[in-house]
């Protein structure tokens, strides 16, 4: 079956360009036409053809693309009228302020923000900019299509209409592809700021189901985590470990500032108390929750941190930022290499039998490989035997093909022992970085590759078939 044009709002004939007079956008008037012949399509639709397309030869059929773009009809629009042609709330109110019109077109913008996808493809811009990429249609369209399941056909030209009612708010600027974002009015609407965004879209799984568990609940006095916790695991059906809960999830949402907890003060060994904090307490937080939870591929946060900013935070003495920045270097590496991200910090009970996979990533040529990268900074101590084993027990139900252990200190012997008798018996790949490696990136990039492929090739050897004569 044929995708549909675009899973963007449909606008044919409904745009800052197409409804104009004397050079003036006349969106007030459309307004005032839809209250005039409510519950009326046709007489709406013959007089949007009188006053916009008299001298068109085929006046009506441009005509009706108003109030399907509108919401009424078979086409997915701009929600403004039901299929009865009423109001909806939003079309009611963008009615009332059809006399202040800056008032009018903000109201409309923060509507295609928050309801229409909009905050997604304003963020996906974001990430080409910081990525070095084009802005264009094509690459926005791409990253919809990898990050949330949205498809825009290259050709439609609803992301273009959609654009210039945001330039009508000035959001954004039209006629380039060299986009440039207006990141204070835009913070401003939404009602979230681009920095808590980011920090929310690189939580862990476990972070975020706790978060939107409590977000949800809102709970006016401090509630126990331990019931936070157990309804995220019901609610969303993932696993968050009651031992590692303080430092894994309560910790690093802590010092993001989304929320507070203390201990119980008549019992320290009771579970701490949990509150939401001012920043989390926003109306607007819940959709950029649920924004994060429709998106897959690489963290923000990850895309625009420069190898120098992952290195400077893998010294940070906050424990949480040091981690996340060993990860984050460990999908720069992937990146680099050509795989593409798959998935943060697995923990899942059918997937990891509850223990933590930091980065899944995948190259997807003619064959699917998998690849696994945990990322651990041991300090002075060493990766052991011990380590290759928990992740080779891992591979095996995330059908891994190739592990690669990155550390910031070094491998000793019998674990690079152990890892080839592994490799000579299962269908598996082991691969190391070491502090000397990753201290490198930066000056040499290509050392990287050059030592995996170095050791791939010994992989290779070891696997070996003998000629049976």
């Amino acid at each position: 079956m044929a995708r549909k044009d675009t899973d963007l709002p449909f606008g044919d004939a409904f745009s800052p360009g197409s409804l104009v007079l004397d050079d003036e956008v006349q969106l007030p008037l459309v307004l005032e036409l839809v209250k005039k012949h409510e519950r009326n399509v046709d007489a709406f639709t013959q007089e949007i053809a009188d006053i916009f397309y008299p001298d068109s030869p085929n006046p009506l059929t441009q005509a009706k693309n108003v109030p399907l773009a509108l919401g009424a009809g078979d086409k997915d629009g701009y929600e403004l009228v039901t299929d009865d042609f009423e109001f909806t709330d939003i079309g009611q109110e963008l009615y009332d302020l059809r006399n202040d019109e800056d008032e009018l077109y903000d109201r409309l913008a923060k509507h295609i923000l928050k309801n229409l996808h909009g905050r997604k493809i304003v963020d996906i811009i974001r990430d080409l900019i910081a990525a070095g990429e084009k802005t264009t249609t094509k690459n926005i369209a791409r990253q919809l299509d990898r990050e949330y399941d949205l498809y825009l056909k290259e050709s439609s030209t609803h992301w273009n209409q959609m654009r210039g009612w945001l330039a009508e708010a000035d959001l954004i600027n039209t006629r380039t592809w060299k986009i440039k974002l207006n990141d204070d009015k835009i913070d401003e609407l939404l009602g979230v700021d681009r920095d808590t965004r980011i920090d929310i879209d690189g939580l862990s799984d476990a972070q975020w189901a706790f978060l939107t568990t409590l977000v949800r609940l809102n709970p006016d006095e401090p509630i126990r985590n331990n019931k936070v916790r157990e309804l995220a695991e019901d609610t969303h059906g993932i696993y968050l470990d009651s031992k590692s809960n303080t430092a894994k999830v309560l910790d690093p949402l802590k010092e993001l500032g989304l929320i507070d907890y203390q201990h119980t003060a008549d019992n320290p060994s009771k579970p701490s108390e949990v509150w939401l904090t001012e920043k989390a307490r926003v109306e607007a937080l819940e959709p950029v929750l649920e924004d994060t939870a429709d998106r897959t591929g690489v963290p923000r946060e990850v895309l625009r941190m420069s190898i120098s900013e992952i290195q400077d935070q893998m010294d940070s003495d906050m424990t949480f930022l040091a981690g996340r920045a060993l990860e984050a270097l460990a999908i720069k590496i992937g990146l680099m290499l050509g795989l593409e991200f798959e998935a943060w910090q697995e923990r899942g009970v059918e997937s990891t039998g509850g223990a933590e996979v930091d980065v899944i990533m995948d190259s997807k040529g003619v064959t699917l490989d998998r690849w696994q990268i945990q990322c651990k900074n041991y300090g002075s101590s060493n990766l052991r035997t011990k380590h290759v084993a928990k992740e080779v027990g891992l591979s095996r139900m995330l059908n891994t093909n190739t592990v690669l252990m990155v550390t910031t200190s070094d491998v000793v012997l019998d674990a690079r022992q152990f890892a080839n008798k592994v490799m000579q018996k299962e269908n598996l790949t082991i691969l190391f970085l070491t502090g000397d490696e990753i201290d490198q990136i930066e000056t040499d990039p290509h050392k990287v590759s050059r030592e995996l492929k170095r050791q791939a090739q010994k992989a290779r050897e070891i696997k070996r078939i003998e000629d049976s004569d």
